[in-house]
Parts: structure tokens; sequence; C-alpha cells
């Protein structure tokens, strides 16, 4: 038997801004969940760097993330409670200004 569905918002979570266009843009898919993201530190001493971490279930859809975003970030892999989970990690703070630009600039052209 087949019930109708719908999709809702469970609950909304504090995100660093300069993330959210890429959280956004990961959860366009239906095929993939992001988990944790942090929009990195400038402070050259830290050097930490962007980064969302997402679970995805479409093969298809991993290579479109890994396509639209190779020039500026890294893709890590690990196991975790049954499921391969994915890091989009990026080179640097600015890789992600970068990024999030193209993703506006699409936004316009669709527009």
């Amino acid at each position: 038997m087949t019930h109708n569905t719908r999709k809702i918002a469970i609950k909304t979570v504090d995100i660093d801004e300069r993330i959210i266009p890429v959280v956004n843009w990961l959860n366009s898919f239906d095929d993939v969940i992001t988990l944790f993201s942090c929009e990195g530190n400038i402070d050259t001493k830290t050097n930490e760097h962007p980064y969302v971490v997402f679970l995805c279930f479409d093969n298809i859809v991993l290579s479109k993330v890994i396509d639209k975003t190779s020039w500026c970030s890294n893709i890590e892999v690990d196991y975790f409670n049954g499921h391969l989970r994915y890091c989009l990690r990026f080179h640097d703070c600015s890789g992600l200004g970068d990024f999030c630009s193209s993703l506006r600039k699409e936004t316009i052209k669709e527009a």
C-alpha cells in the first residue's frame, strides 16, 4: 500500500553564515543529508579550512558534487554508523567564497 507523503521541516539549526549557500546547495539534492559544517577561520595560525560533512545515497549525485567542487575543494570519505560519510573540505576560505559566488551567478542565470 502506498501512502501519500510530503516534505516538512523538522527543525532549524544554527549554521555559520558564510557556509550556508553550500549547505543549501547540497541539501537541494534529494539524496544528500548534511550533518556538520564550519565556515573555517582565516587566521593563518589555526588554518581551519571550511567544510561540510554529508551523507549521499546516490553515486550520480555524488559525482555531480565532486565535478562541481573539485576546483576549490577535496572530498574526504570515512565510514560512520553503517554509511559512507563525505567531507567537502575547501582548500581555504577564499575557495569557499569563490564557490559561493559561482552558486549566486548560477541562481541569477536561472532566474
